[in-house]
């Protein structure tokens, strides 16, 4: 395991602020860009280390969300499934979530007014769990179809099967997390949230919203990243030399334009 930017948890930072556990993570964000879609971690090693967090699954079969402490997969179809403990993923964050400030967002806010909020509000040399909870007017969320073998990239797997649902009037949480810009190159730096309905019916991972009412966020300092190399012999054969930066922005946004356009 490698760690990067973690010491001993001490629950107050060098400035003064309350801050709380480290994030976790396995693999990196560009392995899976790159294809790699197999890991060897299994959902019940995952939640040892936190009972929040974001991540996907073997194969790419559905988003994942780990909230109070359960996993759920969110399919391609929008539906959501609560999983076993040995299913496996390739890539996942986690950690044990315990706020420390809360920002009200009013009603009519969207992803854009969130982004905007947390840059203004955020150390931009830190790394945040963040929570989004409250009733949405509108909620687009994606979920991928399952890859096939050999795999493709990431970015060209979504552009070729676009999976992409358009909620209304649905209550529940986005959680995930805020990264600095020096993490761009093992996770996806800005937000990445995803949704998990209350009803636990709907959800996956957040391309926009539209708050119906005042929405809260939640806000934790995480103390740093600790990140576990896969050892899947498809890293070997990728090559993570590449910038794959523009990749990354083309899946969070859900742009599925050829590569290079």
């Amino acid at each position: 395991m490698w760690t990067a930017c973690a010491g001993p948890r001490d629950p107050v930072g060098p400035g003064g602020a309350p801050r709380g556990s480290a994030l976790y993570q396995y693999s990196v964000i560009d392995a899976l860009l790159a294809g790699v879609f197999d890991g060897d971690l299994t959902c019940g090693a995952l939640k040892r280390h936190g009972d929040f967090g974001i991540g996907a699954f073997n194969q790419l079969d559905g988003e994942l969300v780990l909230y109070q402490g359960v996993v759920y997969r969110i399919r391609f179809d929008g539906s959501v499934h609560e999983v076993s403990d040995d299913q496996r993923v390739p890539n996942a964050f986690a950690t044990v979530f315990a706020p420390t400030q809360t920002i009200a967002l009013p009603a009519g806010a969207t992803l854009q007014d969130l982004q905007a909020e947390l840059a203004r509000r955020l150390r931009p040399s830190a790394a945040y769990a963040i929570e989004v909870r409250g009733p949405f007017a509108a909620m687009t969320a994606r979920a991928p179809e399952p890859a096939k073998p050999p795999y493709p990239e990431l970015a060209a797997h979504l552009a070729a099967h676009p999976h992409t649902f358009e909620l209304t009037a649905t209550h529940g949480v986005g959680i995930g997390f805020w990264l600095p810009a020096y993490l761009a190159r093992v996770n996806i730096p800005g937000l990445h949230l995803h949704y998990l309905a209350d009803d636990h019916k709907r959800g996956g991972h957040v391309l926009g919203f539209r708050g119906d009412g005042r929405l809260e966020v939640r806000v934790m300092e995480l103390s740093g990243v600790n990140i576990e190399l896969s050892r899947r012999p498809e890293l070997d054969q990728i090559d993570l030399r590449r910038d794959r930066q523009r990749d990354t922005q083309r899946v969070e946004t859900g742009d599925r334009r050829p590569a290079g356009e």
